[in-house]
């Protein structure tokens, strides 16, 4: 179904016989009208986020743009706009994490929040350590490999939760402008879920990737495996109509929007706006060892890794190993040169200049320089080949001096991290004032939750 969603929806765009916002609909021939699935339309680059056109992919909403997409706003008269996104309270926070969700929450943040149209609950950030349990709660297994629970400290978590709370704040985040709140104070979460997985189909939670790849080390969990439902519950419950999301999360919302698309089927009327996935450009941040691989706080190495409680000088020191190669000049290849391409994408990100600028202010008249990858076109020229093999010839000749390169992207690393990593110490010092601006923020998030759960429970008929 999926296949054929997708090559209709091709074809008919480049017929143009439907508009990009539109939905697109799969129907069963067997049954006059029955929709068996959609899928979203292809998604438009904007400044900061790639946003699919389309509130909620039906015709007649729409979704605008100012300042090269720092707002975005539904059909007042569907849904107002409700940005939600949640992560896991998963230990030390590191440059990977900053770079590719805190710094786009702070942006989302600064243009939605204080937009004279927005609603005082327009962004909602949650600390979701309900779902940190699949991994918290399997930390062992027995002599046959098989995952078996064991008892959780319980303070664990919760110090957990409360430090993701103060390293958010520190990054920039602002209880004032946005509601923060950890996902286990409110019930609704664990409610709506249960309401939603009477209605989920077991076929389409075996086909979620991340489910697939995790079960070999965590084991076949219900939790592990109903995962995604608690993430449709998550949003759902608050009527999102914007989520950031990374690019493997992808396959989760869209789920979520079937999950609610099936609801309002139930109920007969459009209750849960259709979320739309927000996609950040920022590039995934991969480790400074070894560019093929993710920056993790798992990696043996801590050179791995640049930590947002790094000192200055250890900073310093990563960069300056950080691993690049052989070749001379500066080039963004990602596939030929992972590490070069990575301390690129870094330099970029933390400074929001360009990489074909950072490039041409580096190469520096160098012929040996690469500024972008060969195209197809360049490879099938005749002559093309030859002067690029000339060219890589030479550059494995004459090794590149990254020292001034480093030691740039070094102190613009220190300059952003260096006053987060002051932050952290000094709201470290104050737990009571953190939790009490979770506790604030559960009671906002469930004042907002309750009205929409009570009324699924009244139209699924339960008691209350």
């Amino acid at each position: 179904c999926n296949s054929g969603l997708r090559t209709m929806w091709q074809q008919q765009v480049r017929r143009r016989s439907i508009s990009v916002g539109h939905s697109v609909r799969c129907v069963n021939p067997a049954a006059a009208g029955g929709i068996v699935g959609w899928m979203m339309p292809p998604p438009v680059i904007c400044n900061h986020y790639t946003v699919p056109l389309g509130a909620s992919y039906r015709p007649g909403l729409s979704t605008r743009y100012m300042h090269g997409a720092a707002w975005v706003a539904a059909d007042a008269n569907q849904h107002p706009v409700r940005i939600f996104s949640g992560i896991q309270p998963s230990g030390q926070l590191h440059l990977g994490n900053y770079l590719g969700a805190i710094k786009n929450w702070i942006h989302l943040q600064d243009t939605h929040s204080t937009h004279p149209t927005a609603s005082p609950e327009a962004v909602l950030f949650s600390i979701v350590d309900m779902h940190s349990l699949t991994s918290t709660l399997v930390a062992s297994r027995d002599t046959e490999g098989a995952a078996t629970p064991t008892p959780a400290t319980s303070s664990a978590l919760s110090n957990a939760t409360r430090d993701m709370a103060i390293a958010l704040i520190a990054c920039g985040i602002d209880p004032e402008r946005v509601i923060l709140y950890p996902q286990s104070a409110v019930s609704g979460h664990a409610e709506l879920m249960w309401i939603l997985s009477c209605i989920t189909a077991l076929g389409d939670l075996n086909r979620m990737t991340q489910y697939k790849d995790k079960k070999d080390h965590l084991g076949s969990m219900l939790g592990l495996f109903a995962y995604p439902v608690l993430m449709a519950a998550d949003v759902l419950l608050f009527k999102a109509t914007h989520i950031p999301v990374g690019h493997d999360q992808l396959q989760h919302l869209e789920l979520a929007r079937e999950i609610g698309h099936s609801m309002n089927n139930i109920f007969r009327e459009p209750y849960f706006p259709l979320p739309n996935p927000m996609l950040s450009k920022a590039k995934r941040v991969m480790s400074l060892r070894d560019g093929t691989q993710k920056m993790s706080k798992s990696a043996i190495s801590d050179k791995s890794r640049i930590n947002l409680t790094d000192s200055d000088e250890t900073i310093r020191l990563k960069i300056q190993k950080a691993k690049t190669d052989s070749f001379a000049g500066i080039s963004f290849e990602p596939e030929r040169r992972p590490e070069v391409a990575n301390l690129i994408s870094i330099m970029s990100a933390i400074t929001d200049e360009s990489v074909d600028s950072i490039i041409a202010r580096y190469s520096n008249g160098n012929p040996h320089s690469l500024t972008t990858p060969p195209t197809h076109q360049q490879q099938s020229d005749n002559t093309q080949p030859q002067q690029q093999q000339h060219a890589q010839q030479q550059q494995q000749q004459s090794p590149w001096d990254w020292r001034e390169f480093k030691a740039e992207l070094a102190t613009h690393l220190v300059n952003r991290i260096g006053p987060i990593r002051e932050q952290i110490h000094r709201l470290s010092d104050k737990p009571h004032e953190i939790d009490a601006i979770l506790h604030n923020g559960a009671q906002q998030a469930n004042a907002l939750a309750k009205p929409t759960l009570d009324q699924v429970k009244r139209m699924a008929g339960l008691f209350i």
